[in-house]
């Protein structure tokens, strides 16, 4: 599967669970990126079939929960909710059924509800992380999201996101690191542009899923 489900991060959560994490278009039924990799608990599907975590391809789903699918995916499909989880069958490469629990959640963390979503896909036969372990995993897939965005950020510009996210005022950071209100301001322009977002609020938002606070 090339380059569509990515490999595990090093050293990552996501090496002891089979387990993938995935941003996807939800109108052009598209994987736009991913960490972990399906194949890992479907087998060696061709890419095109694993395309689409949240609703993979019908055919693979158990004939006794497709119908419980399709119904519980219309409040998504329609934006009339934000989330959805379940717990059901899919076949594995290999012909055998496995119950994998997924969670889809619509990406807008931002403040923004447009049609990404981002979810998860576990098989619940291997071992499954408790909460605080599945938070930090969560977390860490959206850092690793916005990895290259967080690269293009100086230490000091790193530093002004912590404490923005934080919620101190400006003149409270200029204080802080000795330097003054009007440069803060400049700081957060320059945050503003190069991760393309739009006020303070959808950087706190920024700040929280990449774990920079």
């Amino acid at each position: 599967m090339e380059n569509v489900i990515g490999n595990p991060l090093p050293g990552s959560l996501l090496d002891n669970f089979h387990a993938c994490f995935y941003m996807a278009d939800f109108e052009k039924r598209t994987m736009v990126s991913s960490i972990g990799n399906i194949s890992n608990i479907l087998g060696e599907y061709p890419s095109d079939v694993l395309m689409f975590p949240p609703e993979l391809a019908e055919e693979l789903q158990h004939p006794k929960d497709r119908a419980m699918i399709r119904e519980s995916l219309v409040g998504l499909v329609r934006k009339q909710s934000k989330n959805w989880s379940g717990f059901y069958r899919i076949r594995h490469f290999d012909g055998d059924w496995v119950w994998v629990y997924s969670k889809i959640i619509f990406y807008d963390g931002m403040g923004v509800f447009n049609q990404l979503v981002a979810g998860m896909i576990m098989d619940i036969q291997a071992s499954i992380p408790a909460p605080p372990q599945l938070e930090t995993m969560i977390r860490e897939a959206a850092r690793y999201h916005n990895a290259e965005k967080i690269r293009i950020l100086t230490p000091r510009e790193l530093m002004i996101v912590k404490l923005i996210a934080e919620g101190h005022c400006y003149k409270d950071i200029a204080g802080r690191l000795f330097i003054q209100p009007d440069t803060v301001n400049k700081h957060r322009k320059n945050i503003l542009s190069k991760l393309g977002l739009k006020n303070i609020a959808m950087l706190a938002c920024f700040a929280k899923e990449t774990g920079l606070v």
